[in-house]
């Protein structure tokens, strides 16, 4: 009986302790709060750069093939990599019907370093024909040209050391493709000039292969205000879209007394792939909060001096730098499958995009800066995004 007792009080005591244990309380530690921005910063980048691209074709497809802010700056901007050269050429009556600019370790308007060869070829070829829908138009020569398609190929091409470069393994054919989107007998004042830039792209870091990013975009590119007469005579013939006027007839010096005449234009679609942190991301710009760049816009408007002949001696280069100044993205990230739920949803919170103004107002006016604002659960977290 006495062993009986024992036993007894032993397991009395290891019930207590179980109980005491299992009614521990629970910790008072938050948890950690969601402030991942990079990713969202990496997409705005990387998009930014290939509306570069497209932009760049924009000013050839115009017959405009120096005189835009993509330019070299005359001489040699910094002598230990820069010859600050480029080339432009436009075949508007060969076969092949192409455009190209060559970029010879050039330090450029906008203050970017660019390298290597753009082609866009805009022969007709039926392949292509989706792209116009209806609006056929083998006669094109202008991106003004209602059927207008111009398909792009990339040597060498690289921004500030990153190499782009276009991804041919996801379809068919070539994804690189800007499109007009009017039909014939467009009038440009009552209904603004919208193209369509498809596309699928690689960025190589120069030195970091863990940010190399793949990027997709499908995006329509509004040319908004296509119905003013400075920027589009269409009853003028052989007039064509003046995107930026900073550069008048065939001087090579930017002048900014009429630099006010300029294009304003909006980006809506979706832009998807891998951001410099592995994992997958999908942003959306709907037609309600477009992305907008207006070229009257100079978030860094000194960009160094020029040396002159004058008795002024010195005087100040303006930075052609024209950065998303407005609009919404709706971005989502953290869709690998580590990070996907049972229920097939991300683990990681939507996020949304504010570019220019960082007062998360969807009715605000964009600033002419290169800044924003990443919201995340209610919670806005400004960021300076990439040039």
């Amino acid at each position: 009986m006495k062993i009986n007792r024992i036993a007894l009080s032993l397991t009395i005591l290891g019930l207590s302790t179980a109980l005491i244990i299992s009614c521990k309380k629970p910790s008072n530690e938050a948890p950690l709060a969601d402030t991942e921005t990079e990713s969202a910063v990496d997409a705005a980048w990387a998009t930014f750069a290939l509306t570069d691209i497209e932009q760049i074709s924009a000013f050839i497809g115009e017959n405009q093939p120096l005189n835009h802010f993509y330019k070299d700056i005359p001489g040699s901007y910094n002598s230990s990599n820069s010859t600050g050269s480029i080339t432009a050429t436009r075949d508007t009556n060969g076969a092949s019907k192409n455009i190209n600019v060559g970029f010879n370790k050039s330090w450029c308007y906008d203050g970017r370093f660019r390298e290597g060869t753009l082609f866009w070829y805009y022969s007709y070829d039926a392949a292509y024909d989706s792209y116009v829908g209806d609006n056929k138009n083998s006669n094109a020569r202008y991106s003004h040209d209602y059927g207008h398609v111009a398909r792009l190929s990339l040597i060498d091409y690289k921004v500030d050391g990153w190499q782009i470069d276009i991804d041919n393994t996801k379809h068919g054919i070539v994804r690189a493709v800007v499109a007009n989107l009017m039909p014939p007998n467009y009038v440009a004042a009552n209904t603004p000039i919208k193209w369509r830039f498809v596309g699928d792209f690689t960025f190589t870091h120069p030195t970091d292969p863990a940010k190399n990013m793949s990027i997709s975009v499908d995006l329509v590119k509004t040319l908004v205000n296509s119905g003013e007469k400075k920027i589009f005579d269409q009853n003028t013939r052989g007039a064509t879209i003046i995107w930026s006027n900073f550069f008048t007839g065939t001087s090579t010096a930017p002048n900014p007394s009429v630099a006010t005449t300029a294009a304003y234009i909006a980006y809506t679609g979706t832009v998807s792939g891998n951001t410099t942190n592995g994992a997958k991301f999908r942003m959306v710009i709907d037609d309600a909060h477009p992305l907008i760049r207006d070229f009257t816009c100079y978030a860094d408007k000194i960009g160094g001096v020029t040396v002159t002949t004058t008795t002024a001696g010195i005087v100040p280069r303006y930075q052609e730098f024209h950065p998303f100044i407005q609009g919404i993205a709706s971005f989502t990230t953290g869709l690998d499958a580590a990070d996907i739920s049972s229920s097939g949803k991300s683990n990681i919170y939507p996020r949304q995009i504010y570019f220019g103004n960082e007062d998360n107002d969807p009715k605000s006016v964009g600033s002419c800066d290169n800044t924003g604002l990443v919201l995340i659960k209610g919670i806005g977290y400004k960021v300076d995004l990439k040039k």
